[in-house]
């Protein structure tokens, strides 16, 4: 990829970072602290033994969970712990393709508004209580009808689940979902009569039918420590070659310095998303690398609403145009691919022939000047850890946005924070990330653009009934269609979101560590890991 020139202002910037970064080594943010306070938070790593036992450490940058709930958590980092400890009615490759997971078999029916699964036998949670029908029932109504989850607009349409008998489990739409099978894989199935016994305490101290279960979850720090369940079922349905590993330690560390030299140090066995330019230095030292293209797309997201600045349509081209895609890619980030249109290459809805976003800081500084824009502050709101380099894209989109006259103020927060000023729209822009489930922009058009969940206040009827049509047709390259054409009124009026760029996934081993794997999506395969 070709360098572009970047400003002296950015170099400044960047300059500037890296000295940060560096004087940074080694300190950890500020962990929120629980809402149950200190007597929320379950014990830590010290009350369990690890002595002569084979641990695998990970060391992952996601942000940082509170609770071992996904459906209130957004991002990979809970996704990797729950895959561990739960299991899905059926499991997935992330490209398109299911296997049998907790349902050996399933039928659709001919309207696509109901869905018969056998479920396997013999199968028992870790507290000894066996899995049945009632435990699927109970996960799926639970996201029906509990109204403080806040990641389940897919399930928008789901209307009950029958169950006929201990084994069969049938569920019910009332209209047809295209990407049913991408969505069932991330429902995780919970033990009901463990919810119902604790439903304040069940997602700090799950109960699992998975590959491992939970010993200690400080809610501190996110730290997570599982032990191998030699009872699962998967160790011979799904690969015949049981993990040797006897415990996971995974912990939260937002730092690229500090996750790369627990690597070196011998602390951590396997670090992910680490920035670019520490893929030589580490090659050269003899660790693997893992290096996975993303769905990722990292965005700034407008606040449209009647009285915010970005309800004037130039000043959301403005600050497009202020922004050089291909210098935050080559020269902040150092991997990845500038964005051309509203989702990565290969994504449904993509398009190649597109004109794509145009970087004209000279246009943008006559869209503002003519727009009445008056120097007032302008709030960016972001999550340093929700993915690599933020605080670096950060500076270099406020450096960028200066130099047209936009006069943009930076302001990291924690996740829960942020997450409570998007839902209630309290910003002006956002730099923020999300990821297409297995390729597919259904539920970023259908769900998070058509309901608008987000919080970008941004209306307008010909996209909300195209984004109506996407979230119930069946027919893909019809969907397809109606996505395109989403994607373009997105293009063409830049709202609710103007998109950046997709990074890749630089992750990192020790020499001693195989049979791991990090998809697309950011999620990770650790159930069979092998260490020598």
């Amino acid at each position: 990829m070709k360098m572009k020139r970047v400003s002296k202002l950015l170099t400044c910037v960047l300059s500037a970072a890296m000295i940060l970064s560096m004087t940074a080594c080694g300190s950890t943010d500020n962990p929120a602290k629980p809402a149950g306070g200190d007597q929320a938070a379950s014990s830590s790593s010290q009350t369990v033994d690890t002595s002569g036992k084979v641990t695998l450490t990970i060391g992952s940058n996601a942000d940082q969970v509170s609770t071992l709930d996904r459906f209130v958590n957004v991002g990979y980092g809970c996704d990797d712990l729950d895959y561990l400890i739960f299991d899905p009615l059926v499991n997935s490759d992330h490209m398109g393709t299911y296997s049998p997971g907790l349902a050996t078999e399933w039928t659709q029916a001919d309207d696509y508004l109901s869905y018969t699964f056998t479920l396997r036998e013999g199968v028992k949670f870790a507290d000894g209580s066996d899995f049945t029908s009632a435990d699927v029932a109970a996960t799926f109504e639970r996201i029906r009808d509990d109204k403080t989850l806040t990641d389940t607009g897919a399930w928008g349409d789901l209307e009950s689940v029958e169950t006929p008998d201990e084994k069969t489990a049938i569920i019910c739409l009332a209209n047809p979902m295209p990407t049913f099978y991408d969505e069932l894989y991330r429902v995780l199935i919970i033990c009901k009569a463990a919810l119902e016994a604790d439903p304040e305490g069940y997602f700090l101290a799950p109960v699992g039918t998975g590959a491992f279960t939970l010993d200690s979850f400080d809610q501190l720090t996110g730290q997570c420590i599982m032990s191998r369940n030699d009872s699962w079922w998967g160790w011979d349905e799904i690969d015949n070659t049981k993990t040797n590993v006897d415990i996971i330690d995974y912990q939260f560390i937002g730092e690229d310095t500090t996750r790369a030299s627990a690597l070196r140090s011998g602390d951590m066995d396997i670090v992910l998303q680490l920035s670019a330019d520490y893929k030589k230095d580490l090659e050269a030292e003899g660790f693997p690398m893992l290096e996975v293209a993303s769905d990722t797309h990292i965005h700034i997201e407008y606040n449209c609403g009647e009285n915010s600045q970005f309800n004037n349509k130039d000043l959301r081209i403005a600050l497009s145009e202020a922004i050089d895609r291909e210098a935050i890619v080559s020269s902040v980030i150092g991997n990845g691919s500038a964005a051309t249109w509203p989702c990565p290459e290969g994504n449904v809805g993509y398009k190649a022939d597109a004109e794509g976003y145009k970087y004209d800081p000279e246009h943008a500084k006559s869209l503002v000047e003519a727009s009445g824009y008056d120097g007032s502050e302008i709030s960016m709101v972001y999550t340093s850890s929700s993915f690599i380099r933020a605080d670096e894209v950060a500076q270099a989109v406020q450096s960028m946005a200066a130099e047209v006259g936009l006069n943009v103020k930076l302001e990291p927060l924690e996740q829960a924070a942020f997450t409570d000023r998007r839902s209630s729209g309290s910003f002006d822009i956002i730099l923020g990330a999300f990821a297409s489930t297995a390729g597919d922009t259904q539920t970023e058009v259908a769900v998070i653009i058509g309901f608008d969940v987000f919080g970008s206040q941004y209306v307008n009827q010909e996209m909300s009934d195209l984004c109506a049509q996407v979230r119930t047709c069946g027919d893909k390259e019809e969907r397809t269609k109606l996505i395109e054409q989403v994607f373009q009124i997105e293009m063409d009026e830049m709202a609710p979101f103007s998109y950046l760029y997709s990074p890749s996934y630089l992750c990192a081993s020790a020499g001693n560590v195989s049979n791991y794997n990090v998809f697309a999506d950011g999620s990770g395969e650790y159930r069979f890991v092998q260490m020598k």
